[in-house]
């Protein structure tokens, strides 16, 4: 494979601007939303997504290290400092401390995970969405009905952070229902999102790891059907 000219300069920027733009904390945020910004789930994300970089393997550990100071005595951790403990966040610092082999806070963290997968298989965000919609101050009035109900956009991510962590429980599960979700358009539907590639990359990515990689996948029906919707969007 022929790489692009500058590829490896490119990459060393890349790691320079990540390292400069942590915060004060030592970590990487990003979203402000009414439960602040965001720190825990960019941190687990940005760490899994830089863990394939040949440089920074420092940075990455002083972050993961970082991560597991701030594991909630519940073994999850929340969109940021002081919220509660959400499914998402979870799975993306345990998809990065997986990748850099620390197992400590893996085995918590996947604990808490198993205990936010519904009876269909998929996985909800919270499993008490009152106790967080009281620290976004939000009252009796607002539903929380999704907050609680199995997403694609999120059970895609924990079945990979499972799959990732090295247990089989509640996989098969989660899969079928993946399975069983596409849509006829060849999407997955998000709801934490406003564009369904987010989702059906996470969705796609569990079945990948999660029935054997590409061969497995082959040319399926699935398969067939997600390329001919990313074609479409051209």
């Amino acid at each position: 494979m022929n790489v692009p000219e500058g590829l490896g300069s490119s990459i060393v920027k890349a790691f320079r601007f990540m390292e400069v733009s942590l915060n004060p904390g030592g970590f990487w945020s990003d979203f402000l939303t009414l439960a602040g910004e965001s720190t825990y789930w960019v941190s687990g994300y940005t760490g899994y997504a830089l863990c394939k970089g040949r440089d920074g393997l420092g940075l990455l550990d002083g972050v993961a290290l970082r991560i597991l100071d701030h594991q909630g005595v519940d073994g999850g951790w929340g969109y940021g400092p002081g919220v509660p403990a959400d499914a998402d966040s979870t799975s993306w610092c345990i998809l990065f401390l997986s990748k850099l082999g620390m197992g400590e806070g893996v085995e918590g963290g996947v604990r808490f995970l198993l205990e936010h997968q519904n009876l269909d298989g998929g996985f909800r965000t919270y499993a008490s969405p009152v106790s967080v919609g009281r620290y976004m101050g939000l009252d009796g009035s607002f539903s929380f009905e999704g907050w609680q109900t199995s997403q694609l956009c999120v059970t895609g991510v924990a079945t990979r952070a499972l799959i990732d962590a090295g247990t089989s429980e509640g996989v098969d599960d989660a899969l079928n229902f993946i399975k069983g979700s596409q849509m006829g358009e060849g999407y997955w539907n998000p709801y934490w999102w406003d564009d369904a590639l987010y989702s059906t990359f996470s969705c796609m990515w569990a079945l990948k790891a999660g029935d054997g990689g590409d061969e497995a996948l082959g040319a399926g029906v699935m398969v067939l059907l997600v390329r001919g919707w990313l074609s479409r969007r051209r």
